[in-house]
């Protein structure tokens, strides 16, 4: 089964997921970038149809996804804050 996941964030987060995302296997990673978060509601209308799961860069865009009900919780998630998640200290790395 391939997954599409949506990358939602701005350039630099986006770039930073990507990173990491690329040895994933059967996911494809599609990036979504806005300069500001109200971008975001025409991002996911536009694009709701071409992805499985949405990943947003951080809490702050995924809560504004959903408050403005673009999506349901199950439809999205990001990467947790807290500097000991592995997802994070692999981002770090690849900035390193």
């Amino acid at each position: 089964m391939h997954i599409k996941i949506g990358v939602i964030g701005p350039s630099e987060s986006v770039a930073k997921i990507l990173k990491v995302s690329r040895d994933f296997e059967g996911v494809t990673f599609i990036p979504f970038v806005y300069d500001e978060v109200s971008q975001i509601s025409t991002i996911i209308a536009n694009n709701r149809l071409f992805v499985d799961q949405w990943l947003f860069s951080g809490i702050m865009n995924y809560s504004y996804a959903i408050d403005q009900q673009l999506i349901k919780k199950e439809d999205g998630s990001f990467p947790p804050l807290h500097g000991s998640s592995f997802f994070w200290k692999a981002v770090g790395s690849t900035t390193e």
